[in-house]
Protein backbone atom coordinates (compact mmCIF):
# COMPACT_ATOMS: atom_id res chain seq x y z
CA UNK A 1 0.00 0.00 0.00
CA UNK A 2 1.30 3.46 -0.87
CA UNK A 3 1.17 6.52 1.35
CA UNK A 4 -0.07 9.69 -0.29
CA UNK A 5 0.60 13.15 1.02
CA UNK A 6 -1.32 16.15 -0.21
CA UNK A 7 -0.19 19.70 0.20
CA UNK A 8 -2.21 22.16 2.22
CA UNK A 9 -4.79 24.20 0.44
CA UNK A 10 -3.23 26.76 -1.88
CA UNK A 11 -3.56 30.44 -0.89
CA UNK A 12 -4.73 31.36 -4.44
CA UNK A 13 -7.26 30.00 -6.91
CA UNK A 14 -5.64 27.61 -9.43
CA UNK A 15 -7.80 29.10 -12.23
CA UNK A 16 -7.82 32.86 -11.58
CA UNK A 17 -4.61 33.17 -9.56
CA UNK A 18 -6.43 35.50 -7.14
CA UNK A 19 -6.05 34.98 -3.38
CA UNK A 20 -8.94 33.38 -1.54
CA UNK A 21 -10.99 35.85 0.50
CA UNK A 22 -12.81 35.19 3.79
CA UNK A 23 -16.15 33.53 3.04
CA UNK A 24 -15.11 32.14 -0.38
CA UNK A 25 -16.29 28.58 -1.02
CA UNK A 26 -13.19 26.68 -2.08
CA UNK A 27 -13.34 23.42 -3.98
CA UNK A 28 -10.33 21.13 -3.84
CA UNK A 29 -10.17 18.77 -6.80
CA UNK A 30 -7.76 15.83 -6.93
CA UNK A 31 -6.96 14.24 -10.28
CA UNK A 32 -4.92 11.14 -10.95
CA UNK A 33 -2.35 11.98 -13.60
CA UNK A 34 0.59 9.97 -15.01
CA UNK A 35 3.02 11.62 -12.55
CA UNK A 36 0.67 10.92 -9.61
CA UNK A 37 -2.15 12.69 -7.82
CA UNK A 38 -2.47 16.45 -8.39
CA UNK A 39 -4.51 18.80 -6.24
CA UNK A 40 -6.05 22.03 -7.52
CA UNK A 41 -7.88 24.47 -5.26
CA UNK A 42 -10.38 26.77 -6.97
CA UNK A 43 -13.21 29.13 -6.13
CA UNK A 44 -16.53 27.38 -6.57
CA UNK A 45 -17.48 29.68 -9.45
CA UNK A 46 -14.29 28.60 -11.33
CA UNK A 47 -14.93 24.87 -10.94
CA UNK A 48 -16.17 24.50 -14.54
CA UNK A 49 -12.69 25.47 -15.78
CA UNK A 50 -11.20 22.29 -14.28
CA UNK A 51 -11.23 19.55 -16.95
CA UNK A 52 -11.18 15.80 -16.57
CA UNK A 53 -12.83 13.32 -14.24
CA UNK A 54 -11.79 14.07 -10.64
CA UNK A 55 -10.60 11.30 -8.38
CA UNK A 56 -11.90 13.22 -5.34
CA UNK A 57 -13.64 16.55 -4.68
CA UNK A 58 -14.23 18.34 -1.40
CA UNK A 59 -15.48 21.79 -0.40
CA UNK A 60 -14.56 24.16 2.37
CA UNK A 61 -14.99 27.82 3.21
CA UNK A 62 -12.17 30.32 3.65
CA UNK A 63 -12.31 31.37 7.33
CA UNK A 64 -11.85 34.97 8.43
CA UNK A 65 -8.33 35.88 9.49
CA UNK A 66 -7.65 35.61 13.22
CA UNK A 67 -7.69 38.90 15.09
CA UNK A 68 -4.26 40.39 15.65
CA UNK A 69 -2.73 39.36 18.95
CA UNK A 70 -2.76 42.06 21.58
CA UNK A 71 0.66 42.57 23.08
CA UNK A 72 1.54 43.59 26.60
CA UNK A 73 4.24 46.18 27.18
CA UNK A 74 6.46 44.03 29.42
CA UNK A 75 8.72 46.97 30.31
CA UNK A 76 5.68 48.81 31.68
CA UNK A 77 4.53 45.66 33.51
CA UNK A 78 8.01 45.32 35.07
CA UNK A 79 8.04 48.97 36.21
CA UNK A 80 4.51 48.59 37.56
CA UNK A 81 5.50 45.47 39.51
CA UNK A 82 8.63 47.18 40.89
CA UNK A 83 6.56 50.11 42.18
CA UNK A 84 3.93 47.86 43.75
CA UNK A 85 6.66 45.82 45.45
CA UNK A 86 8.19 49.01 46.89
CA UNK A 87 4.81 50.20 48.18
CA UNK A 88 3.94 46.75 49.63
CA UNK A 89 0.19 47.41 49.87
CA UNK A 90 -1.48 44.18 51.17
CA UNK A 91 -4.65 45.00 49.20
CA UNK A 92 -2.64 44.69 45.98
CA UNK A 93 -1.13 41.27 46.73
CA UNK A 94 -3.32 39.47 44.14
CA UNK A 95 -2.27 41.93 41.43
CA UNK A 96 1.41 41.64 42.42
CA UNK A 97 1.09 37.85 42.30
CA UNK A 98 -0.48 37.78 38.83
CA UNK A 99 2.07 40.26 37.44
CA UNK A 100 4.86 38.15 38.91
CA UNK A 101 3.50 35.04 37.17
CA UNK A 102 3.07 36.95 33.91
CA UNK A 103 6.65 38.23 34.02
CA UNK A 104 8.00 34.83 35.10
CA UNK A 105 6.36 33.30 32.06
CA UNK A 106 8.26 35.76 29.87
CA UNK A 107 11.48 35.09 31.83
CA UNK A 108 11.73 38.65 33.12
CA UNK A 109 11.72 37.38 36.70
CA UNK A 110 12.51 33.92 38.11
CA UNK A 111 10.51 32.08 40.73
CA UNK A 112 13.19 30.34 42.77
CA UNK A 113 11.11 28.56 45.40
CA UNK A 114 7.65 28.32 46.84
CA UNK A 115 6.75 27.92 50.49
CA UNK A 116 3.26 26.72 51.40
CA UNK A 117 1.52 28.74 54.12
CA UNK A 118 -2.07 28.46 55.49
CA UNK A 119 -3.07 31.81 53.94
CA UNK A 120 -1.45 31.04 50.58
CA UNK A 121 1.91 30.28 49.04
CA UNK A 122 4.95 32.53 49.38
CA UNK A 123 7.09 32.82 46.26
CA UNK A 124 10.78 33.68 46.39
CA UNK A 125 11.37 35.68 43.22
CA UNK A 126 14.63 36.84 41.65
CA UNK A 127 14.37 40.10 39.72
CA UNK A 128 17.35 40.70 37.43
CA UNK A 129 19.08 44.02 38.10
CA UNK A 130 22.18 45.58 36.52
CA UNK A 131 24.51 44.69 39.41
CA UNK A 132 22.87 41.53 40.85
CA UNK A 133 19.48 39.87 41.18
CA UNK A 134 17.13 41.34 43.76
CA UNK A 135 15.30 38.69 45.80
CA UNK A 136 11.72 39.54 46.81
CA UNK A 137 8.91 37.56 48.40
CA UNK A 138 5.48 37.57 46.79
CA UNK A 139 2.38 36.17 48.44
CA UNK A 140 0.18 33.91 46.35
CA UNK A 141 -3.20 34.51 47.94
CA UNK A 142 -5.98 31.96 47.63
CA UNK A 143 -8.59 33.48 45.34
CA UNK A 144 -12.18 32.54 44.69
CA UNK A 145 -13.15 31.96 41.05
CA UNK A 146 -14.99 35.30 41.10
CA UNK A 147 -11.86 37.08 42.37
CA UNK A 148 -9.84 35.42 39.59
CA UNK A 149 -12.22 36.78 36.94
CA UNK A 150 -12.14 40.27 38.50
CA UNK A 151 -8.34 40.16 38.55
CA UNK A 152 -8.21 39.12 34.88
CA UNK A 153 -10.42 42.07 34.01
CA UNK A 154 -8.25 44.44 36.05
CA UNK A 155 -5.06 43.27 34.29
CA UNK A 156 -6.82 43.61 30.91
CA UNK A 157 -7.94 47.13 31.79
CA UNK A 158 -4.50 48.19 33.02
CA UNK A 159 -2.63 46.83 30.01
CA UNK A 160 -5.36 47.45 27.40
CA UNK A 161 -5.93 43.95 26.05
CA UNK A 162 -8.88 41.60 25.73
CA UNK A 163 -9.05 38.51 27.93
CA UNK A 164 -11.94 36.97 26.03
CA UNK A 165 -14.33 38.31 28.69
CA UNK A 166 -15.12 35.29 30.81
CA UNK A 167 -18.81 35.36 31.65
CA UNK A 168 -18.59 32.68 34.31
CA UNK A 169 -15.91 32.15 36.91
CA UNK A 170 -13.34 29.54 35.86
CA UNK A 171 -13.32 26.16 37.56
CA UNK A 172 -11.33 26.25 40.77
CA UNK A 173 -7.77 25.07 40.27
CA UNK A 174 -5.57 23.70 43.02
CA UNK A 175 -2.64 25.91 44.04
CA UNK A 176 0.75 24.97 42.61
CA UNK A 177 2.89 22.63 44.66
CA UNK A 178 6.23 23.62 46.15
CA UNK A 179 9.10 24.12 43.76
CA UNK A 180 12.38 22.28 44.29
CA UNK A 181 15.04 24.26 46.13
Amino acid sequence: MSDFRFARRAPVCAVSGKPFEPGDVIVSVIHEEPQGFVRRDVREENLAAIRGEPFCVFRTKQPPPPPPAKRIDYELAQEFLDRMLREADPAREPLVYVLTLLLARKRRVRIQKTKRLPEGDLLEVAIPRAEEDEIVHVRAPRLTPEEEVALQREIARLFNFDTGEATEPPAATPPPGPLPS
